[in-house]
Protein backbone atom coordinates (compact mmCIF):
# COMPACT_ATOMS: atom_id res chain seq x y z
CA UNK A 1 0.00 0.00 0.00
CA UNK A 2 3.13 2.53 0.99
CA UNK A 3 4.68 1.58 -2.74
CA UNK A 4 1.21 2.40 -4.48
CA UNK A 5 0.97 5.45 -2.65
CA UNK A 6 4.11 6.62 -4.55
CA UNK A 7 2.63 6.97 -8.02
CA UNK A 8 5.19 6.29 -9.91
CA UNK A 9 6.10 3.54 -12.24
CA UNK A 10 9.03 1.53 -10.42
CA UNK A 11 6.81 1.67 -6.88
CA UNK A 12 4.00 0.47 -8.85
CA UNK A 13 6.00 -2.52 -9.91
CA UNK A 14 7.65 -3.38 -6.40
CA UNK A 15 3.75 -2.80 -5.10
CA UNK A 16 2.64 -5.52 -7.19
CA UNK A 17 5.14 -7.50 -6.70
CA UNK A 18 4.92 -7.21 -3.06
CA UNK A 19 1.07 -8.11 -3.25
CA UNK A 20 1.52 -11.01 -5.26
CA UNK A 21 4.02 -12.20 -2.46
CA UNK A 22 1.89 -11.63 0.35
CA UNK A 23 -1.16 -13.60 -1.09
CA UNK A 24 0.96 -16.59 -1.82
CA UNK A 25 1.90 -16.43 1.64
CA UNK A 26 -1.64 -16.04 2.54
CA UNK A 27 -2.80 -19.29 0.69
CA UNK A 28 0.50 -21.05 1.90
CA UNK A 29 -0.39 -20.54 6.04
CA UNK A 30 -4.22 -22.47 5.24
CA UNK A 31 -2.42 -24.91 3.59
CA UNK A 32 0.31 -25.51 6.25
CA UNK A 33 -2.58 -25.54 8.90
CA UNK A 34 -4.62 -28.27 7.06
CA UNK A 35 -1.31 -30.32 6.91
CA UNK A 36 -0.31 -30.36 10.26
CA UNK A 37 -4.32 -30.22 11.12
CA UNK A 38 -3.94 -27.41 13.74
CA UNK A 39 -6.51 -24.81 12.14
CA UNK A 40 -9.54 -23.96 14.37
CA UNK A 41 -12.33 -21.94 13.47
CA UNK A 42 -11.24 -18.89 14.90
CA UNK A 43 -8.23 -19.64 12.82
CA UNK A 44 -10.51 -18.94 9.63
CA UNK A 45 -12.24 -15.88 10.85
CA UNK A 46 -8.56 -14.49 11.60
CA UNK A 47 -7.01 -15.11 8.57
CA UNK A 48 -10.23 -13.53 6.80
CA UNK A 49 -10.53 -10.53 8.23
CA UNK A 50 -6.73 -10.13 7.83
CA UNK A 51 -7.56 -10.03 4.07
CA UNK A 52 -9.95 -7.32 4.34
CA UNK A 53 -7.71 -5.25 6.04
CA UNK A 54 -5.11 -6.21 3.88
CA UNK A 55 -6.90 -4.96 1.04
CA UNK A 56 -7.88 -1.69 2.79
CA UNK A 57 -4.20 -0.79 2.82
CA UNK A 58 -3.21 -1.85 -0.63
CA UNK A 59 -6.53 0.17 -1.93
CA UNK A 60 -5.90 3.45 0.21
CA UNK A 61 -2.84 3.29 -1.08
CA UNK A 62 -3.66 2.77 -4.76
CA UNK A 63 -5.69 5.79 -4.11
CA UNK A 64 -3.29 7.83 -3.43
CA UNK A 65 -0.91 7.02 -6.12
CA UNK A 66 -3.69 7.76 -8.65
CA UNK A 67 -3.28 11.01 -7.48
CA UNK A 68 0.32 11.22 -6.90
CA UNK A 69 1.68 9.64 -9.76
CA UNK A 70 1.78 10.21 -13.71
CA UNK A 71 -2.16 10.01 -13.82
CA UNK A 72 -2.46 13.20 -11.88
CA UNK A 73 -6.71 12.21 -11.20
CA UNK A 74 -8.01 14.33 -8.75
CA UNK A 75 -9.37 13.01 -5.19
CA UNK A 76 -12.83 13.30 -6.41
CA UNK A 77 -11.92 11.53 -9.96
CA UNK A 78 -9.87 8.71 -7.23
CA UNK A 79 -12.96 8.36 -5.11
CA UNK A 80 -15.37 7.44 -7.76
CA UNK A 81 -13.14 4.70 -9.23
CA UNK A 82 -11.87 3.41 -5.77
CA UNK A 83 -15.50 3.92 -3.99
CA UNK A 84 -17.58 1.11 -6.53
CA UNK A 85 -14.48 -0.82 -6.31
CA UNK A 86 -14.22 -1.44 -3.45
CA UNK A 87 -17.68 -2.05 -3.15
CA UNK A 88 -17.47 -4.52 -5.67
CA UNK A 89 -14.35 -6.44 -3.83
CA UNK A 90 -15.97 -6.74 -0.95
CA UNK A 91 -19.40 -7.84 -2.36
CA UNK A 92 -17.57 -10.61 -4.97
CA UNK A 93 -15.66 -11.64 -1.78
CA UNK A 94 -18.51 -12.59 0.19
CA UNK A 95 -20.45 -14.04 -2.97
CA UNK A 96 -17.61 -16.53 -3.74
CA UNK A 97 -17.22 -17.30 0.14
CA UNK A 98 -20.45 -18.01 0.98
CA UNK A 99 -20.73 -20.59 -2.70
CA UNK A 100 -17.05 -22.08 -2.06
CA UNK A 101 -18.09 -22.91 1.71
CA UNK A 102 -21.31 -24.28 0.47
CA UNK A 103 -19.95 -26.50 -1.98
CA UNK A 104 -17.58 -27.93 1.11
CA UNK A 105 -20.65 -28.46 3.09
CA UNK A 106 -23.08 -29.83 0.68
CA UNK A 107 -21.02 -31.49 -2.16
CA UNK A 108 -17.61 -32.98 -0.29
CA UNK A 109 -19.21 -33.14 3.32
CA UNK A 110 -16.02 -31.40 4.64
CA UNK A 111 -17.30 -28.59 6.26
CA UNK A 112 -20.29 -27.80 8.33
CA UNK A 113 -23.12 -24.96 6.32
CA UNK A 114 -22.53 -21.09 7.28
CA UNK A 115 -25.89 -21.62 8.81
CA UNK A 116 -24.61 -24.05 11.08
CA UNK A 117 -21.10 -22.15 11.46
CA UNK A 118 -23.31 -19.26 12.45
CA UNK A 119 -25.19 -21.01 14.88
CA UNK A 120 -22.09 -22.50 16.74
CA UNK A 121 -20.26 -19.15 16.74
CA UNK A 122 -23.54 -17.51 17.87
CA UNK A 123 -23.24 -19.86 21.35
CA UNK A 124 -19.70 -19.46 21.62
CA UNK A 125 -20.37 -15.79 21.59
CA UNK A 126 -22.78 -16.01 24.35
CA UNK A 127 -20.73 -17.98 26.16
CA UNK A 128 -17.61 -15.56 26.28
CA UNK A 129 -20.61 -12.69 27.06
CA UNK A 130 -21.58 -14.79 30.07
CA UNK A 131 -18.11 -15.30 31.16
CA UNK A 132 -16.90 -12.04 30.63
CA UNK A 133 -13.64 -12.58 28.71
CA UNK A 134 -11.64 -12.91 25.41
CA UNK A 135 -12.61 -9.88 24.36
CA UNK A 136 -10.67 -9.91 21.32
CA UNK A 137 -12.39 -13.00 20.35
CA UNK A 138 -15.79 -11.66 21.28
CA UNK A 139 -14.93 -8.53 19.20
CA UNK A 140 -14.09 -11.55 15.89
CA UNK A 141 -17.08 -13.58 16.41
CA UNK A 142 -19.33 -10.55 16.44
CA UNK A 143 -17.92 -9.09 12.94
CA UNK A 144 -18.12 -12.53 11.96
CA UNK A 145 -22.03 -13.17 12.67
CA UNK A 146 -22.52 -9.89 10.66
CA UNK A 147 -20.64 -11.17 8.13
CA UNK A 148 -22.28 -13.89 7.98
CA UNK A 149 -25.82 -12.75 8.41
CA UNK A 150 -25.29 -10.50 4.81
CA UNK A 151 -24.54 -13.63 3.13
CA UNK A 152 -27.54 -15.65 4.08
CA UNK A 153 -29.67 -12.82 3.92
CA UNK A 154 -32.92 -14.74 4.14
CA UNK A 155 -31.79 -18.25 4.26
CA UNK A 156 -33.45 -18.96 7.78
CA UNK A 157 -33.15 -22.96 7.42
CA UNK A 158 -30.45 -25.28 6.66
CA UNK A 159 -31.15 -26.18 2.71
CA UNK A 160 -30.55 -30.18 2.14
CA UNK A 161 -29.26 -31.37 -0.84
CA UNK A 162 -28.52 -34.93 -2.22
CA UNK A 163 -24.63 -34.62 -2.06
CA UNK A 164 -23.44 -36.67 -5.04
CA UNK A 165 -25.93 -34.50 -7.14
CA UNK A 166 -24.86 -31.06 -5.76
CA UNK A 167 -21.04 -32.22 -6.10
CA UNK A 168 -21.70 -32.91 -9.85
CA UNK A 169 -24.54 -29.88 -10.50
CA UNK A 170 -22.01 -27.74 -9.10
CA UNK A 171 -18.10 -28.48 -9.24
CA UNK A 172 -17.94 -26.81 -12.90
CA UNK A 173 -19.97 -23.66 -11.29
CA UNK A 174 -17.31 -23.74 -8.22
CA UNK A 175 -14.65 -22.95 -10.86
CA UNK A 176 -16.33 -20.22 -12.41
CA UNK A 177 -16.87 -18.55 -9.33
CA UNK A 178 -12.85 -18.17 -9.22
CA UNK A 179 -12.93 -15.34 -12.14
CA UNK A 180 -14.20 -12.94 -9.74
CA UNK A 181 -12.65 -14.40 -6.62
CA UNK A 182 -10.04 -13.16 -4.46
CA UNK A 183 -6.84 -14.22 -6.19
CA UNK A 184 -8.18 -13.06 -9.61
CA UNK A 185 -8.70 -9.69 -8.18
CA UNK A 186 -5.45 -9.17 -6.97
CA UNK A 187 -3.83 -11.23 -10.26
CA UNK A 188 -5.66 -8.11 -12.36
CA UNK A 189 -4.44 -5.65 -9.77
CA UNK A 190 -1.14 -6.55 -9.84
CA UNK A 191 -1.08 -7.14 -13.53
CA UNK A 192 -2.35 -3.22 -14.10
CA UNK A 193 0.41 -1.96 -11.53
CA UNK A 194 3.22 -4.10 -13.36
CA UNK A 195 1.63 -2.38 -16.60
CA UNK A 196 1.53 0.79 -14.82
CA UNK A 197 -2.39 0.62 -16.36
CA UNK A 198 -4.46 1.10 -13.84
CA UNK A 199 -7.22 1.29 -16.14
CA UNK A 200 -6.70 -2.71 -16.81
CA UNK A 201 -8.34 -3.11 -13.00
CA UNK A 202 -11.20 -1.32 -13.19
CA UNK A 203 -12.63 -2.23 -16.50
CA UNK A 204 -11.92 -5.78 -14.67
CA UNK A 205 -13.86 -5.13 -11.36
CA UNK A 206 -16.25 -2.69 -12.51
CA UNK A 207 -17.17 -4.05 -15.79
CA UNK A 208 -16.14 -7.04 -16.32
CA UNK A 209 -16.99 -8.68 -12.70
CA UNK A 210 -19.67 -7.23 -12.09
CA UNK A 211 -21.50 -8.64 -15.01
CA UNK A 212 -19.76 -12.03 -14.80
CA UNK A 213 -21.27 -11.94 -10.98
CA UNK A 214 -25.08 -11.32 -12.00
CA UNK A 215 -24.50 -13.83 -14.52
CA UNK A 216 -23.48 -16.51 -12.07
CA UNK A 217 -25.68 -15.54 -9.20
CA UNK A 218 -28.54 -16.56 -12.08
CA UNK A 219 -27.23 -19.77 -12.74
CA UNK A 220 -26.43 -20.41 -9.69
CA UNK A 221 -29.79 -20.01 -7.85
CA UNK A 222 -31.29 -21.87 -10.74
CA UNK A 223 -28.82 -24.55 -10.21
CA UNK A 224 -29.68 -24.73 -6.59
CA UNK A 225 -33.21 -24.82 -6.80
CA UNK A 226 -33.55 -27.63 -9.17
CA UNK A 227 -31.62 -30.16 -6.76
CA UNK A 228 -32.38 -29.18 -3.35
CA UNK A 229 -34.31 -31.71 -1.21
CA UNK A 230 -36.06 -28.89 1.38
Amino acid sequence: GVFFAFGDKESFVIGGLLYALAHILDCCDGMIARLKKNGSPLGRIIDGWTDYVTGTAVYNGLFLGLQNGTFALTSIQSLLLMVPASISLILHSMIVDFYRHEFLAHGLGKVSSILDDRNMFAQRLQTLKQEKKNYFEMLLLTFYLAYTKVQLKKEKVKREYPMKIYFEQNRRLVFLWNWIGAASHIFMLVLATLLYEPIVFFVYILGVSNIWMLLMITIQLKTNRKIRIK
